[in-house]
């Protein structure tokens, strides 16, 4: 969910970016001027790196930050395992769990591209719907099969829908009958149905 929210996330911030200043690369695309720093964990770090990638995002930097229980976080994914872990390894001075459940934060600084994030797209190529572009397309992709996988990601599991806000912007949508795989499954299939007709 996290990766998700972070996908959704950008997406939106590229939305408020048209317009704005940039600065033009050697292959065409544009970076906005606009600098976003984040603090992040090791396997969030790995997303970044495969956004980078796909030319969705420019990192510019990465510092250390310690080490963090992520306690707040675990509170807001609803994590109360690891929660009571944690908290019996406080009350007993059991450093050996509390180093266990530790994790390495990273400070990153980024810019975000002009390429959009289509989430149709991404789901169409990671379940063979569509080509991928490249090799390298199709490796950084692939790290998304636990979002966009249809019997086993979390678009595909769950009831959950991403769509566009009044305003134009990607947003999550919870609790949705169909979900998203179902639909964008539906959407391809009419469309080749379509494409079928026409060539009769």
């Amino acid at each position: 969910m996290m990766g998700l929210q972070m996908l959704v996330g950008f997406s939106r911030y590229k939305e408020v970016l048209k317009g704005t200043a940039y600065e033009q690369r050697e292959d065409g695309s544009k970076v906005y001027m606009q600098r976003y720093s984040t603090d992040t964990h090791t396997s969030n770090l790995k997303n970044f790196e495969l956004l980078e990638e796909l030319g969705l995002v420019e990192i510019e930097g990465i510092e250390d930050k310690g080490e963090s229980l992520l306690i707040l976080e675990r509170l807001g994914f609803k994590n109360y395992r690891s929660l009571r872990e944690i908290g019996k390894a406080i009350l007993n001075r059991d450093n050996e769990t509390l180093q266990k459940n530790k994790v390495i934060m990273k400070k990153v600084k980024f810019r975000l591209t002009d390429k959009p994030i289509d989430f149709e797209d991404m789901f169409a190529k990671i379940n063979d719907l569509k080509p991928y572009k490249s090799q390298e397309e199709k490796r950084a992709l692939r790290r998304y099969f636990g979002l966009f996988r249809e019997k086993k990601g979390i678009l595909g599991t769950k009831e959950i829908d991403i769509g566009k806000d009044r305003f134009g912007r990607d947003v999550i949508f919870y609790g949705k009958n169909p979900n998203f795989a179902t639909r964008i499954n539906e959407k391809f299939k009419e469309k080749k149905r379509i494409r079928n007709l026409r060539i009769q």
